[in-house]
């Protein structure tokens, strides 16, 4: 509120309103006037809405949309909330509301934006639309691929620029958006087909030019983009197809 002391022979008017209409000492009053703020709230990239209006007590406010393009890995952007949290109230763009006699704070809210699943035998892994891969479960053979051995019981990061995923017995395969495929976990029967039966706790790279994968309980069945198949893993029954029950370490064409 501002005012201030007046000693003239004048009608006060301010915003159409008579203030003072008397000779004597009168004091001028003007409404306080509040602000919208937008906050990213966790945001990783993007900016946040600027809202330069001085709105005033019943003023009508229109929300604005993500018109700075507020994004966070693994998340979606779903509105704004009074509350960080989500617990206050929901606004979406274009919402109106009316100004009260306080400051407003609109937090950017998000939702996991999921685009594919799988799950292994005690291990899930979850790939959003924005190409993260997160993972959660049992990691004693470092399946998750976190470069950890420990358990999680809530989806954690693992990693980006994945576009396909499939999780095996204790092993975990992935395919990234340049068509090279990785795999973690297990690979005691060579699953993984790098060449080795050591067990990674990390994604190692295994091809180049890979359309799609699968996995069973120990072994992977590989597609690539020139429309061959090829196996590697376990093959006690024969699974990989090859005409043989030899696991195999490296990936094998089958047709």
């Amino acid at each position: 509120m501002i005012s201030g002391k007046y000693h003239r022979s004048i009608v006060m008017l301010v915003a159409g309103f008579v203030l003072c209409t008397t000779i004597s000492s009168c004091n001028l009053f003007i409404p306080p006037t509040y602000s919208v703020l937008y906050d990213a709230n966790g945001a990783t990239s993007g900016s946040v809405p600027i809202d330069s209006v001085e709105y005033r007590k019943g003023d009508t406010v229109t929300v604005q949309g993500n018109t700075g393009n507020l994004a966070r890995t693994g998340y979606g952007f779903s509105g704004w909330n009074t509350n960080a949290d989500g617990t206050g109230t929901a606004y979406q763009a274009g919402d109106t509301f009316a100004m009260g006699s306080a400051d407003v704070t609109l937090y950017a809210q998000w939702s996991h934006s999921v685009s594919a699943i799988a799950a292994g035998m005690y291990h899930t892994m979850v790939l959003c639309t924005d190409g993260s891969l997160w993972g959660t479960g049992w990691n004693f053979h470092g399946q998750l691929g976190d470069g950890t051995w420990d358990d999680c019981r809530t989806p954690k990061y693992i990693a980006s620029d994945i576009k396909a995923v499939a999780a095996g017995y204790a092993h975990t395969m992935v395919l990234r958006s340049d068509d090279t495929l990785w795999g973690t976990g297990d690979n005691s029967c060579g699953e993984l087909g790098d060449g080795t039966t050591t067990e990674r706790h990390t994604f190692v790279q295994v091809m180049n030019n890979v359309k799609a994968v699968a996995a069973g309980s120990s072994h992977t069945m590989i597609l690539k983009n020139d429309g061959t198949l090829w196996a590697t893993g376990y093959n006690y029954y024969g699974q990989l197809g090859d005409g043989t029950w030899e696991n195999r370490f490296t990936p094998v064409r089958i047709w």
